[in-house]
């Protein structure tokens, strides 16, 4: 599948978001973000992870929400001139701030700066609902 195709499964899985239709858009954003890690398509990578991060995919629960945050921030600031779609930041504020209440303010922000500095193959393995330390899918 070429970069155009993987962008389609990203944007499919946007639409079931926001659809409401959680679980096929987790499956699909899933399958997205492992397309495009293989591609080492980073602008495709970092809006699966904020939008598993939105979703609330994350295995770990509120930590591992804001670590998603804070990885896909770090991902985006690496992209010359890019900023979240405005469309997507709604999604983004509710998100975030489902998991700060959840947390509290000191927990929360400790998690999404350990997202800032995780490893980007530990990012995608994070959010494809895989221990943060384990080996990130193959990249052939």
């Amino acid at each position: 599948m070429d970069r155009t195709g993987n962008r389609t499964v990203f944007r499919l899985g946007w639409v079931a978001s926001a659809r409401g239709d959680h679980g096929r858009a987790l499956e699909l954003l899933r399958e997205s973000l492992r397309l495009n890690w293989r591609l080492r398509n980073r602008r495709v990578v970092a809006l699966c992870l904020e939008q598993l991060a939105c979703l609330g995919a994350s295995s770990g629960g509120p930590a591992d929400q804001a670590r998603l945050f804070g990885a896909a921030e770090t991902l985006f600031e690496q992209l010359p001139d890019y900023t979240l779609p405005p469309q997507m930041l709604e999604a983004h504020e509710r998100g975030a701030l489902g998991a700060r209440n959840v947390l509290g303010e000191t927990a929360f922000r400790d998690a999404w700066m350990a997202g800032r500095t995780m490893a980007i193959d530990q990012a995608v393995s994070l959010g494809l609902g895989l221990p943060a330390l384990a080996n990130p899918p193959p990249t052939r």
